[in-house]
C-alpha cells in the first residue's frame, strides 16, 4: 500500500437528517437513489431548483440514525434552511454540522481498503476512499503517505471530476453540465425528485450543450475566461499547475477546433480534451 496517498480536505461541513421519515423525505428531494445509499453507505447527488439547476451537490453518507449530506462548509446553513422548507410535516430532525473532518485516500490499492470508515467514492473508481471522521466507527490503515489537498485536486481534475462550489457555483448548472450523469450523481430510474422533469428531458433529447473538459496550458494556469477566437466558451475556475478543468459550451469548442480557431486563456494558447471514461464526444460542428 505504499503508493496510497491521503489528504485532509478543508472547509467541509454537512447537514444531518434523522427520524422515521428521513429516507422518504430525501428520496423525494435529491437526485441520487437512497436505496443505493443504504446499500453502499454512501452516494453522490444534488438538490435542484424546480427548473433543474443545482442548488447543492453533496456526498450522502448513511449513518446509524439517518443520513449526513456532506458539502462545502459555506453552503451548510443554506442547505439546512432549504431542507427545513421541504420538511413540512415529515417526522425528521435536521441539524447543521458546520465542520466535518473529511479525508480522501487514493492510489493503487485504494479499492482494497478495509474498515467501516472507508467509503468508496461513488463518482469514479480511481477516486478511492472517503472518510468522514466522527460520523462512524474509526479504524486505521498503514503505509499511507500524507499528501497535500492540492495533490488531491490535481488527481480529481485529471479524472474530470468537477466539485460543487469550487468548479461551479450554486444555481447556474444543470446536472448534465457538470457530468453528474457521468459520475453516478443522478438516478434516472427512480421516482420523482425536485427538478426531475427538466433533467429527464435533457437526457432524452440530448440537449446538454455545456460539459466538463480538461484544459492544459504551456505554463501554470490561472482562473480566467476560455475563448475561441473572440467567443467565450466558459470560465476556468480551478487548476493545479498546467492542468485545469472547465465547464464550457462544447458546441462552440467543437466548431473552433474544426476550423482551427485558437483556444486561449487570457490570450495564452491552451489545449482542450475530454475527460476519461465519459460517454459524450465532441458534437458535430454546426450553427448556434
Amino acid at each position: 500500500m505504499g503508493s496510497l496517498k491521503e489528504a485532509i480536505l478543508s472547509d467541509r461541513g454537512g447537514v444531518r437528517v434523522t427520524g422515521p421519515d428521513a429516507h422518504k423525505l430525501l428520496q423525494d428531494l435529491v437526485t441520487c437513489d437512497l436505496e443505493v445509499v443504504d446499500r453502499e453507505r454512501i452516494g453522490y447527488g444534488a438538490l435542484l431548483t424546480p427548473q433543474g439547476k443545482i442548488l447543492f451537490a453533496f456526498h450522502m453518507v448513511a449513518v446509524d440514525d439517518g443520513y449526513v449530506l456532506e458539502c462545502p462548509a459555506e453552503f451548510v446553513a443554506d442547505l439546512e434552511k432549504r431542507l427545513r422548507l421541504y420538511r413540512l410535516r415529515a417526522k425528521v430532525e435536521i441539524e447543521a454540522l458546520p465542520e466535518i473532518k473529511v479525508s480522501v485516500i487514493w492510489g493503487e490499492g485504494a479499492e482494497r481498503l478495509t474498515g467501516p470508515e472507508n467509503l468508496a467514492d461513488p463518482r469514479h473508481p480511481a477516486l478511492g476512499a472517503r472518510k468522514c471522521h466522527g460520523l462512524m466507527q474509526e479504524g486505521g490503515e498503514a503505509d499511507i503517505d500524507q499528501a497535500d489537498e492540492r495533490d488531491w485536486h490535481a488527481h480529481r481534475i485529471a479524472l474530470g471530476i468537477a466539485e460543487f462550489g469550487t468548479d461551479y457555483p450554486s444555481g447556474e448548472m444543470f446536472p448534465h453540465d457538470v457530468n453528474l450523469d457521468q459520475s453516478h450523481g443522478v438516478a434516472f430510474e427512480k421516482g420523482c425528485y425536485v427538478g426531475q422533469e427538466v433533467v429527464s428531458r435533457i437526457r432524452h433529447r440530448g440537449t446538454a450543450r455545456r460539459r466538463v473538459v480538461l484544459v492544459e496550458g504551456t505554463a501554470d494556469l490561472a482562473p480566467g475566461e476560455l475563448m475561441a477566437g473572440d467567443r467565450s466558451l466558459g470560465p476556468l475556475a480551478v487548476s493545479v499547475g498546467r492542468q485545469g478543468l472547465a465547464v464550457i459550451r462544447l458546441d462552440r469548442a467543437a466548431r473552433a477546433l474544426a476550423a482551427s480557431v485558437p483556444i486561449t486563456l487570457d490570450g495564452d494558447p491552451v489545449e482542450l480534451s475530454l475527460p476519461p471514461d465519459v460517454d459524450y464526444g465532441w458534437p458535430e460542428a454546426g450553427d448556434d
